[in-house]
């Protein structure tokens, strides 16, 4: 079923959460070293080098090349005029770099190990998604056409993270909307769901928006679904949802920002569609509207 989308205590985690989300101790294996430090994200991070231990040429940070072992050495360029490091260590160890600085990475003194360093990590990641993005990182218009042609941009779901068919959104397993939004194409979308045995259970066509809710009822656990959406002269989206508990034990008190940003960990699953649906019965904050933006973006 379908309807018009109209926008309107710290978390306790135990020690199993790294089991549960498939963690592993700090040793990159592409790195062939153990990690002691990450970069904070920034707007400019693909302008930062890294010139790694036994390397000759240094190469470009990202926000999924971050993390520094020791030896490592940053290189800030000057359009960066301030860059933070993180430490692993127990309590937190912050430097901060500025602009055409090149800094050697240390080796840790009292190393915190992999929960201390988890909970370091979603901590930040808490702080930044709750915080209002930067000035200099600005919406980008997802839901619009071109503004130099009247041909209709690609149907894509930005929550996706630019991850293909088989990279599906992982939902909690029960009823309940799920608020959908598309950028590309131009309505009205033919939208379909189909079960594990190629049943189709939803379709529906949905008129002047780019904004609705999903509703998928009785879904079977852990088995794949498939949405198809599809608009005139574009090529139909599709992707996998699946239904699925939570990957650790969840805290009716816990503060639901920290959860948010604790599934945000998850190496293995896309837990954002999820994000989304829980942010949207929240009250209007503009916590709320921030890690929204945050979200949306893939600014974390």
């Amino acid at each position: 079923m379908l309807r018009k989308y109209t926008w309107c205590a710290k978390l306790a985690l135990p020690a199993m959460v790294l089991f549960y989300l498939g963690m592993v101790p700090f040793t990159a294996t592409a790195l062939n070293c153990t990690q002691v430090a990450e970069i904070y994200m920034s707007d400019k991070i693909d302008h930062v080098g890294i010139l790694r231990t036994g390397q000759k040429l240094p190469e470009w940070a990202s926000r999924k090349n971050r993390a520094l072992c020791a030896g490592d050495i940053v290189i800030v360029p000057k359009a960066i005029p301030q860059l933070k490091i993180a430490y692993y260590s127990e309590g937190g160890t912050e430097e901060i770099l500025t602009a055409g600085q090149k800094y050697p990475v240390k080796a840790l003194e009292d190393p915190c190990g992999p929960w201390c360093r988890f909970k370091e990590s979603t901590e930040r990641l808490y702080q930044k998604l709750t915080q209002k993005a930067p000035v200099t990182v600005t919406v980008i218009s997802v839901f619009d056409r071109s503004e130099k042609t009247d041909k209709p941009l690609r149907l894509s779901m930005p929550l996706a993270a630019g991850e293909g068919f088989n990279y599906p959104f992982y939902l909690f397993w029960h009823d309940g909307a799920i608020p959908l939004f598309l950028a590309g194409g131009k309505p009205p979308y033919q939208v379909e769901v189909t079960d594990a045995a190629g049943e189709r259970i939803v379709q529906e066509t949905v008129e002047k928006t780019n904004r609705f809710v999903l509703t998928v009822e009785n879904p079977i656990p852990n088995q794949p679904y498939i949405l198809t959406i599809s608009s005139a002269e574009i090529e139909a989206y599709r992707k996998k949802l699946i239904f699925t508990v939570p990957p650790f034990p969840l805290d009716p008190k816990a503060d639901k920002f920290q959860v948010f940003a604790t599934l945000l960990t998850d190496p293995n699953k896309n837990w954002r569609l999820e994000i989304w649906r829980q942010l949207a019965t929240m009250p209007d904050t503009e916590v709320r509207k921030n890690f929204e933006t945050h979200l949306i973006l893939d600014d974390f």
